[in-house]
């Protein structure tokens, strides 16, 4: 896992490889970005997104109907942030795809 952050940026990337491809077992692993881009650091607007992708590699000894596959989604949403005008810990609202 890496993150980088600014006061207006920040972005986390990790990668966890669930198996090592041997004769017999496939490779996979999982790989996953999020951030949030604020462009007042104090304001309430911001842009968030977040991406997974699952690789699913063959074995070395591939079978004619064994194939590699990945799956993936990804989400980019526009929010405002109203936790420091509230009593409450957060509120937010949110809307993307």
């Amino acid at each position: 896992m890496a993150r980088y952050q600014n006061e207006h940026f920040t972005e986390t990337a990790w990668i966890d490889w669930v198996s090592r491809q041997t004769l017999t077992q496939r490779e996979q692993f999982l790989f996953g970005l999020s951030g949030k881009y604020k462009p007042q650091p104090y304001g309430p607007f911001y842009v968030s997104h977040y991406f997974l992708l699952m690789h699913d590699a063959g074995a070395e000894v591939l079978l004619p109907t064994d194939h590699i596959t990945d799956n993936g989604g990804a989400e980019i949403k526009l929010g405002m942030d109203f936790s420091h005008k509230t009593v409450f810990d957060s509120l937010t609202v949110e809307a993307g795809v």
